[in-house]
């Protein structure tokens, strides 16, 4: 509270400055600390209204809740290699804030490699932060870490992340797009991230895009999905409401049943002759052929991972025939159930033979219920063929 106190030099017989050692010196426009520092105190300079900028020194391996909390001129701070945590949670009575929440003039930061964690409410009421970059060191985001950062244009995640907790972005008003390479933990981890995204470029280690990754994202316009990722798990964007193009690559063999919401303004992106295109016609999404100049990057990321397939062969019934083999090529894959789709559309025939195989529920006649029971049959909810509930 020394209101009056504008600079201060801080010797190097220093190791440790205490909590709310410098708290409410609104008139403090530079301090200089000393290497010799290892630690800073939560809320140590809070309320520092004129302070612009700080280097916090090597040596310092936390950053304490609270410790630039409201310092609303601060432009620019350096964090040491050295810094592990951003510390959150300050609770003062009323709200919880974290080590620089409402820093509202802070327009750019670059957290360090060597920081592992981001708590809560860490960057909350950041107003002036436009962008950010992460390291891939990070492992954790705590919720509402940068809630109220409704300027925050560009996040860019250099790694792959777990435990990004639900409103770790929200009230982020401006478009974000990022990078992500992410394995997920938690059900519902993504959506506080992909609800306030707009545009995506998706790498997965695991070679798929999991189940409900992308739900709910309502401002999510534009997908691109790198080569390298083979499946599209159930609900992977469904209910992306605004989402109109995804880029698809050659290497996607699998597109469960329900990856989309149907009655969107969704075109699908791919090439020729590959899994995208026949899964867009089968299930009547706009389709824009792409070039081979088009292919999306390939991931630099070597992995191994055990992907699904969606060709297939059915249990054959009587006669020799096989179920669910429309084409009659003696398997059973996506082709056959835009065929049968087709035919229950009356836009094609089948002959006798096809007819038979087009009998998936075993009812004797077929009809859509068959189309129903292929697609799941093709996306392993059951496991053979024919099948009746």
């Amino acid at each position: 509270g020394c209101t009056g106190l504008t600079e201060i030099t801080i010797p190097d017989s220093v190791t440790s400055i205490g909590r709310r050692a410098f708290s409410g010196c609104t008139g403090l426009t530079e301090i200089t600390i000393p290497d010799s520092v290892t630690s800073i105190g939560g809320r140590a300079f809070s309320g520092c209204t004129s302070l612009t900028e700080i280097t916090i020194p090597d040596g310092v391996t936390s950053i304490e809740s609270g410790t630039f909390f409201g310092c609303t001129s601060l432009t620019e701070i350096t964090l040491p290699d050295s810094v592990t945590d951003i510390e959150g949670q300050y609770y003062d009575g009323y709200s919880y804030y974290g080590a620089f929440s409402r820093c509202t003039s802070l327009t750019e930061i670059t957290i360090p490699d060597s920081v592992t964690s981001i708590g809560e409410c860490v960057f909350s009421g950041c107003t002036g932060l436009t962008e950010i970059t992460i390291s891939d060191s990070v492992k954790y985001i705590g919720e509402e870490a940068f809630k109220d950062c409704t300027n925050l244009k560009s996040i860019t995640f250099l790694g792959s992340k777990t435990g990004i907790k639900e409103g770790a972005f929200s009230n982020c008003d401006a478009d974000i797009k990022f990078t992500t390479e992410d394995t997920y933990g938690q059900e519902g981890e993504v959506v506080s991230v992909a609800t306030n995204v707009t545009q995506l470029t998706v790498k997965h280690k695991e070679g798929k895009i999991p189940a409900g990754a992308y739900k709910d994202g309502k401002r999510l316009k534009e997908v691109t999905l790198e080569e390298g990722i083979t499946l599209i798990e159930d609900d992977a964007f469904a209910n992306c409401d605004n989402l109109e193009k995804i880029v698809i690559p050659k290497s996607v063999t699998g597109i469960h049943y329900m990856a989309f919401t149907y009655d969107t303004k969704l075109t699908m992106y791919g090439y020729k002759d590959t899994y995208a295109e026949r899964y867009a016609e089968m299930f009547g999404f706009p389709f824009v052929a792409l070039d081979d100049s088009d292919t999306p990057p390939v991931t630099t990321t070597t992995t191994t991972s055990t992907t699904e397939t969606t060709t297939t062969t059915a249990a054959p019934i009587t006669g020799g025939l096989v179920c669910g083999d429309i084409n009659l090529d003696g398997r059973v894959d996506i082709t056959d159930a835009v065929l049968l789709n087709k035919f229950c559309s009356g836009a094609i025939t089948l002959d006798d033979t096809a007819k038979k195989n087009a009998d998936c529920n075993g009812d004797g006649e077929p009809g859509s219920g068959d189309a129903v029971v292929l697609l799941q049959f093709l996306v392993h909810i059951v496991d053979t063929l024919p099948y009746s509930a």
